[in-house]
């Protein structure tokens, strides 16, 4: 009974020794995700932020000096995933001797779909240049022993987004299982993102600002809730956007903010899937000058057909008069409206009125403004 109980507590304390070895070796690195973009089928480019820290494995917590392989390792459920190029072509380490990059392909041994290999020649041959070079921390331009001391981007062109990326070998000596993976913070799940994101941005149009963005992928996506910032800092929805939900191409998007509120204003997009899991984007901003004057907002469709729809601005609460007029100048509608201040929005019928060019005219106490119509 001694004997099982001194062989359970060895191996219980083998077991932890290698656990607090594995977690502790990379508790000063991390990868995180910058970008990911394409268009539709591909290629794609993921560009990924590696910070390295740098201590002795297991005693203080970071990536150790002979650290002299870093190499990046991509899943993908599709066999015939390929890393088609890579950047930075090598990294610079002590004595300006470099770890050129090397594509390797599948690893059959790691049942990886891709790989990516930054190694010191020296390391596989005493006799090689750089052999005695240490790599700790990836560069010898930094002092090391803080977290997430020295921070480099890498770039991969590939032909699908892989389910997940690993970084491997930071911890030193080419270790694999000790050198970060399975520390969560050395692997990004990419095939689970219900969208890639593309192009955002604010625009200030006449009285309001739009927000455009653009999706390369999306995976079973509801829909898109656009939030402004109010003060404070803090988010508020104002609108509502429904989503395509999967898609292998680059799909457009827009919301109009008919209420913008003077100076800057800052926008995000929360992508919602089926789920009720939530993904968002960056932020954007657009400055907005409140008109002291009407002002005419968005209108469409034009040409109008059996109507059109017309959003305009008002400076303060007034009662507009309208007059819709043909080339002619005779009177062909004319009606009053209490407006709001600021955005309003007004369903103009135009079914009976006959095929032409006609001009609307909005009066109220803070001016006149005319907006040319022409119907089918």
């Amino acid at each position: 009974m001694k004997i099982f109980s001194l062989k359970m507590f060895a191996f219980t304390l083998l077991v932890l020794v290698m656990t607090r070895s594995m977690t502790q070796a990379c508790n000063l690195s991390d990868v995180s995700l910058v970008s990911i973009t394409g268009t539709g089928l591909g290629p794609f480019v993921i560009t990924v932020r590696l910070c390295v820290g740098m201590g002795i494995t297991g005693a203080t917590k970071g990536g150790d000096q002979s650290t002299n392989s870093v190499f990046f390792g991509f899943w993908d459920s599709d066999p015939s995933f390929s890393v088609i190029s890579f950047t930075p072509a090598n990294m610079v380490g002590p004595m300006g001797c470099s770890m050129p990059g090397t594509n390797v392909g599948p690893d059959p041994y790691w049942g990886i779909q891709g790989e990516v290999t930054y190694t010191d020649p020296g390391y596989f041959g005493p006799n090689i240049p750089c052999s005695n070079s240490p790599y700790g921390c990836v560069n010898s331009n930094l002092f090391c022993g803080n977290v997430q001391s020295f921070c480099r981007n890498f770039s991969f062109t590939v032909n699908m987004v892989p389910d997940s990326l690993r970084v491997f070998g930071v911890e030193g000596g080419g270790n694999p299982v000790g050198g970060c993976y399975p520390n969560p913070d050395m692997m990004l799940n990419l095939g689970g993102f219900p969208v890639i994101w593309g192009d955002l941005q604010a625009l200030t149009m006449g009285a309001g600002i739009k927000v455009k963005w653009t999706t390369l992928t999306e995976v079973n996506s509801d829909y898109f809730s656009i939030e402004r910032a109010i003060d404070g800092g803090e988010y508020q929805a104002i609108g509502r956007i429904p989503a395509v939900g999967n898609s292998n191409s680059q799909l457009a998007y827009e919301f109009l903010d008919r209420s913008p509120m003077s100076g800057e204003n800052r926008y995000r997009i929360i992508q919602v899937d089926k789920t009720g899991q939530s993904d968002d984007s960056e932020v954007v901003t657009a400055a907005f000058t409140a008109p002291d004057a009407l002002a005419w907002g968005e209108s469409g469709p034009l040409p109008a057909s059996d109507f059109i729809n017309l959003s305009f601005y008002a400076p303060t609460p007034d009662v507009l008069h309208f007059e819709l007029r043909d080339a002619a100048g005779k009177m062909t509608m004319e009606f009053d409206l209490n407006a709001t201040l600021g955005h309003n929005a007004l369903r103009l019928d135009m079914s009976k009125v006959n095929a032409g060019m006609y001009y609307l005219n909005m009066t109220g106490k803070n001016g006149k403004v005319m907006k040319k119509i022409t119907k089918l």
